[in-house]
């Protein structure tokens, strides 16, 4: 209850089989601010390659938010979903 009256903006980074999955959201407002995936970016993703690509997809995603101007004036909450090996690298 505390953390839904505080603004914040939280990142979510989903590491599942075959895909990557990230997404940046107002708490205070509940309003998805971008989401995007692996094909967003015309990446083919299959699970032998998802530890070579989770990085690139991440970055890929980050730059995309600067060339958007999204302003991090509130607190940023990480959250990764990841295998562990995979988590290491996109810390």
């Amino acid at each position: 209850r505390i953390l839904s009256k505080k603004r914040f903006l939280r990142l979510t980074i989903k590491v599942v089989p075959n895909n990557i999955f990230c997404t940046i959201k107002d708490n205070q407002s509940n309003k998805v601010l971008r989401s995007v995936s692996g094909g967003t970016y015309d990446i083919k993703l299959s699970k032998k390659g998802l530890r070579y690509y989770a990085k690139v997809v991440v970055t890929s995603f980050l730059k995309d938010l600067r060339d958007l101007k999204i302003k991090f004036n509130k607190s940023l909450v990480i959250k990764v979903v990841a295998p562990i090996q995979i988590r290491r690298q996109i810390i």
